[in-house]
């Protein structure tokens, strides 16, 4: 019985490694009206990173104008927005980045799952105590 606890255990701490890939979206908190869909996908290196896979919203404009270097005029849809998330265990996400393709500002930022299942995404500057989350909504 024991060997089947630790086992299940086991299997619990793997699986919740996968927990973030998948379709997430996000609602504006003043309207409650869906602005984005992002996928959540995990690369070779074996940190995850999301891209905007649908926008639900009018934006300024198709492409990224004000963001930085490669991202520089890339279409909204399709860019990477978060980048190097790395798994910590237990549904937590550290050590990675979001860009804001609105402002093309990037922040760093981190994310974990709620107890209903939805992500907790931060994006912050410096420390975590100077940032904003959003809670974003699994598809």
């Amino acid at each position: 019985m024991r060997n089947l606890v630790v086992l299940l255990t086991v299997l619990f701490s793997l699986s919740s490694f996968a927990q973030i890939e998948g379709r997430w979206k996000v609602v504006d908190f003043k309207t409650g009206n869906l602005r984005t869909v992002i996928q959540i996908y995990k690369k070779p290196d074996g940190k995850f990173y999301g891209r905007i896979a649908e926008v639900h919203e009018k934006i300024p404009s198709p492409n990224c104008e004000k963001c930085p270097g490669e991202f520089k005029n890339a279409p909204v849809i399709g860019l990477e927005i978060i980048q190097g998330l790395v798994a910590k265990g237990n549904g937590k996400w550290e050590d990675g980045k979001v860009i804001d393709p609105e402002s093309g500002k990037f922040y760093s930022c981190k994310a974990s799952l709620t107890k209903t299942g939805d992500l907790n995404l931060r994006g912050y500057l410096g420390i975590s105590l100077l940032g904003r989350t959003e809670t974003w909504i699994r598809e």
